[in-house]
């Protein structure tokens, strides 16, 4: 079974990073996603997360110890956990995979399109 995790980091006001996807990418292209991946290694969860965040936006995060949202995607079949990061530091520097980023918060997050395991993380941290 493929895994995958998003990273939701959180700045001083409680606004979270999310990121728009490429138009050229093969799942969700042009959709706001959080910074993460999927493996199908043996790779535990939240390195993952970590290694993630340093490739697709340059920042260095430690983690919760435990996931705060779970998602089975019914058709691509994997699993999907999501973690706060407890902190984080550098600057954002985007991989190819994404084309710009924004700070929502719980009164606009609502305005973008998100992949399926993002928005219910995503609705899982705002609640």
């Amino acid at each position: 079974m493929k895994r995958g995790v998003s990273v939701a980091i959180i700045d001083s006001q409680g606004k979270t990073l999310v990121l728009k996807r490429s138009p050229d990418i093969g799942f969700g292209p042009n959709l706001w996603d959080l910074p993460g991946g999927r493996t199908e290694s043996k790779e535990e969860l939240r390195a993952i997360g970590k290694r993630e965040a340093r490739e697709e936006v340059g920042l260095e995060v430690e983690l919760e110890d435990d996931y705060f949202s779970f998602y089975h995607h019914p058709v691509k079949h994997f699993d999907a956990y999501a973690f706060r990061a407890k902190s984080y530091s550098g600057k954002i520097d985007l991989s190819k995979e994404h084309v710009s980023f924004r700070w929502v918060s719980k009164n606009n997050w609502k305005e973008l399109s998100y992949t399926p395991h993002v928005e219910a993380a995503l609705n899982e941290l705002f609640k």
